[in-house]
């Protein structure tokens, strides 16, 4: 983190086990390998919201300040 100076927000790929909030994206299909892992999902509308677990909390990848806000509300300062 200290290379990068001074910066409002670090997005981080994969380090599955590194505590983070985590966005899971997909798109097409449904793999739910990630959701495990994930705190919410992004999808684009390509797969039903019914196809998809009560559980899961979803957002539209499509929608920029959802995910935005989401990313607001729980970053983890660092």
């Amino acid at each position: 983190i200290g290379l990068f100076g001074d910066f409002d927000y670090l997005l981080v790929e994969g380090l599955k086990t590194i505590p983070l909030p985590r966005i899971c994206i997909q798109r097409d299909r449904i793999n739910q390998d990630y959701f495990d892992v994930s705190d919410v999902v992004a999808t684009d509308g390509t797969i039903p919201k019914e196809q998809f677990p009560d559980t899961i909390k979803l957002l539209d990848l499509n929608d920029l300040q959802q995910i935005l806000l989401w990313i607001d509300n729980n970053a983890k300062v660092v």
